[in-house]
């Protein structure tokens, strides 16, 4: 694909996703939902408008934003307000990490036993666990673009974002310790503790990535009056930490929201943040979540959508009862409780991610194209569904103006 052809889809990218995000409004959905259905629709297996070669060509735009809402992410970890809250962010990120796991292991067991009895029981439980380490992620892209959008603010929205973060580091972890268990225990390959330790040495030096240049932007910030200079450096900046985390094999994400996360707690106040989410973030989303939904396969959607629907239903209930009873077991306030787990429905890329990693697992990388194709119809409802259900958690807890 040519320059001027990667210019013009850009600009079919930004004016489609616009109408999109605008008419999402109007029927009561939030931007991201619009987005995702524009690209649905622009898809090479739709109306093929965007073609593989231009997804191919676009990846740099998604890397981009992945980088900036890490960045952003990380702004809004205070450690000051994780302290406050430290019971409350603790028992929750266990409570629906832990319940989403055994709602989606327990559902996908019953369901492949009953139809699909050709299956040996030791793969129909291997897949089990494989789905239900994969369920516990959660998509920080999409919770922060519909917290920006709606201008969240209040204690609900900070738990949540916190929750979020840890999130990812939860479900890391807990799809490596799967991983060993399947291989050893399931499928008799071994159990391998290195294969365990592997995911916390990757988040250490991830965090040493971000800290970094977090803290040479903290210096910049302090003797760098000129804003389009800062505006620069800090985007040079967290382009870098991701980049060097993606090729050092280390957790992008996790890096980037490191350094954010550095940069708020050393740096008083919400300036280095501020002049990036008002200026820039809502044409990143736009091309973001467009991209997103064009990347998704709507004969896969379609032959994989019992399995999927039950995913998605399984999932968000059970990170509903996990967070929920979190929430009660360390004295959350009721509606912290009730709606946090719709909070935390959105997924996409850090779970599409761990699923292709599967294919490069010796020993289970047999189960790879299930599993590909479930999360990847996962991600065409959640990205629609998951939005709106975060604005009724968001709108209940008051933390939107006007409810």
């Amino acid at each position: 694909m040519d320059t001027d052809s990667l210019v013009l889809f850009l600009g079919l990218i930004f004016l489609l996703g616009y109408l999109g995000g605008l008419i999402a409004n109007r029927v009561g959905l939030p931007k991201v939902s619009g987005y995702v259905l524009v690209g649905i629709a622009l898809s090479p297996t739709v109306t093929g408008i965007i073609s593989e070669e231009f997804l191919t060509s676009a990846t740099v735009i998604v890397d981009f934003a992945l980088a900036m809402v890490a960045y952003s992410l990380g702004g809004h970890l205070k450690l000051k307000n994780i302290l406050e809250q430290g019971k409350i962010i603790g028992l929750m990120t266990f409570g629906q990490g832990l319940g989403a796991f055994v709602f989606v292991a327990t559902a996908t067991l019953g369901f492949m036993v009953f139809y699909f009895p050709e299956f040996a029981f030791v793969d129909i439980a291997a897949l089990a666990f494989l789905f239900a380490a994969l369920s516990v992620t959660t998509a920080p892209a999409a919770v922060l673009a519909t917290v920006h959008e709606y201008k969240s603010r209040g204690r609900f929205t900070t738990t949540l974002l916190a929750i979020v973060a840890l999130d990812d580091a939860l479900g890391l972890m807990g799809f490596a310790l799967c991983v060993a268990i399947i291989k050893g225990f399931i499928l008799d390959g071994g159990f391998s503790f290195p294969l365990v330790l592997d995911p916390v040495e990757s988040i250490l030096w991830s965090t040493v990535t971000g800290i970094v240049p977090g803290l040479v932007l903290v210096w910049a910030l302090k003797h760098i009056q000129k804003k389009e200079t800062l505006i620069i450096l800090t985007m040079a900046l967290f382009c870098l930490a991701f980049g060097t985390a993606q090729q050092l094999g280390l957790e992008p994400l996790f890096a980037t929201m490191i350094m954010g996360m550095t940069v708020s707690n050393i740096y008083p106040g919400n300036a280095p943040f501020i002049f990036l989410e008002q200026n820039y973030e809502t044409v990143v989303f736009a091309a973001f979540f467009v991209l997103a939904g064009a990347h998704i396969d709507i004969g896969l959607l379609v032959d994989y959508l019992p399995l999927a629907v039950l995913f998605v239903v399984f999932r968000i209930g059970g990170k509903w009862v996990g967070s929920y009873l979190g929430g009660v077991a360390a004295g959350a306030p009721k509606r912290f409780s009730r709606y946090m787990g719709l909070g935390l429905a959105p997924q996409a890329g850090v779970a599409i991610g761990l699923a292709l990693y599967i294919e490069r697992i010796p020993g289970v990388a047999q189960y790879a194209p299930i599993i590909i194709n479930v999360i990847i119809a996962n991600t065409a409802i959640n990205e629609v569904v998951g939005p709106y259900l975060l604005k009724l958690a968001l709108r209940h807890n008051h933390d939107i103006k006007g409810t």
